[in-house]
């Protein structure tokens, strides 16, 4: 499966990555965040549900493959969320994807401010409203 997707992915960041394309888009992605794609991609959300179609179809006689497919489509599906899911944060660590640059720090930091500095002038506006008489401030 994650063949299939790695090679997907290249496929379609070559294809990003044409000029003509590019000039409309911004260009494709690095390596790095195309291994990541590659193991985030959807975890069989697709697969599940047409599992669960099979499994309330009328027309299997006896029932015999619907519970089956059900089983082992679910059990896939959830090692590769409880693998893919725990492994990733280090993958991208490993890959250098969670190092921020000082502007991105700084833009983190002046984001903060003003947020901290709107909720304390939305505080005060409302301990003065009539809206809150009952709060206990």
């Amino acid at each position: 499966l994650h063949g299939l997707r790695f090679c997907g992915v290249a496929v379609l960041s070559w294809t990003l990555d044409r000029p003509w394309i590019r000039q409309r888009t911004g260009g494709g992605m690095t390596r790095e965040e195309e291994i990541v794609v590659g193991l985030s991609g959807l975890r069989g959300s697709v697969s599940l549900i047409m599992a669960l179609m099979v499994l309330h179809r009328l027309d299997d006689p006896g029932g015999t493959y619907a519970p089956k497919i059900a089983v082992w489509t679910s059990g896939i599906v959830l090692m590769t969320l409880l693998i893919n899911g725990t492994t990733i944060g280090d993958v991208c660590k490993y890959l250098g994807l969670t190092k921020k640059s000082q502007a991105q720090t700084e833009v983190y930091r002046g984001l903060r401010q003003s947020i901290a500095n709107g909720m304390v002038s939305l505080i005060k506006k409302m301990h003065g409203s009539q809206r809150f008489p009952v709060a206990d401030w």
